[in-house]
């Protein structure tokens, strides 16, 4: 799903700065869904998590630590994240792909950033 960047992560200084982010997320502090959860039960192999309860209860918590990471998800991710450096690392002008307009923005937008690298890595069949 699409998230905000509202530079509330450890992203927001570059943002500001004008510097092109993107990411992966899999643990928030928003709820999920019943449609959420069934897509993700659909596309994760019943591993969609629970409806109406926050996705990540432990999202910038004390308990937010490597035990509690979803080895299932985490993989999905890394795989995600390899796929879309492989991408732009293939990408014949990367300066003009991410800044079409030929300059940075010294702001911080608050940005609806799409699904294109999950999509992208449920398409790809050389993982």
């Amino acid at each position: 799903d699409s998230k905000i960047f509202d530079g509330r992560s450890d992203y927001g200084p570059f943002l500001f700065a004008g510097i092109v982010c993107s990411g992966l997320s899999a643990g928030v502090d928003l709820t999920k869904t019943k449609e959420q959860r069934d897509r993700y039960y659909r596309l994760l192999n019943e591993e969609g998590g629970m409806a109406n309860v926050v996705y990540d209860p432990c999202y910038h918590q004390q308990c937010d630590t490597i035990e509690n990471i979803n080895p299932v998800i985490y993989e999905i991710l890394v795989k995600a994240a390899a796929y879309m450096i492989e991408y732009l690392g293939q990408l014949n002008d990367l300066k003009t792909w991410l800044y079409p307009n030929g300059q940075t923005t010294r702001s911080l937008p608050s940005l609806n950033i799409n699904d294109v690298v999950l999509n992208n890595y449920y398409r790809a069949k050389d993982l």
